[in-house]
């Protein structure tokens, strides 16, 4: 199975409830919307991202994991777009003991509802054309 991922990297969390927890950020490429104030524009097409197998995905994944990493966000683009690989990702994470934060306009419920077992916080962020 192929992932396209735009970048992966390790940050301190500037928002919210976990606002100032280390954590790796995976921005997956492409998103199906395109809302004009996207703050990502370079995140919107499959083709801007890197393609991996997800086997390699995961090894890069791995090697990007910081000592003390307390969540991983799951964003993009709009990771649902790629959902079946995601999930993977997500599911590995999970089996590594880390909390899974997924970004999503949530835009696909049934895409939604199929990673939902291997995520622990949602940020659902409504798009509206």
């Amino acid at each position: 199975m192929k992932v396209y991922i735009n970048e992966i990297f390790t940050s301190i969390e500037g928002e919210g409830i976990y606002l100032g927890t280390k954590t790796l950020f995976i921005r997956f490429a492409g998103c199906p919307l395109r809302c004009y104030w996207c703050d990502t524009p370079y995140a919107l097409l499959i083709k801007d991202g890197k393609e991996y197998e997800l086997e390699e995905a995961l090894k890069v994944i791995d090697a990007n994991m910081r000592k003390n990493t307390y969540k991983v966000n799951l964003t993009g683009g709009d990771p649902l777009l790629q959902h079946k690989a995601v999930y993977e990702i997500a599911k590995h994470l999970k089996d590594k003991g880390l909390l899974t934060y997924l970004e999503s306009s949530c835009y696909d419920s049934e895409r939604f509802s199929y990673l939902l077992p291997y995520i622990d916080i949602c940020k659902i962020e409504f798009k509206l054309k």
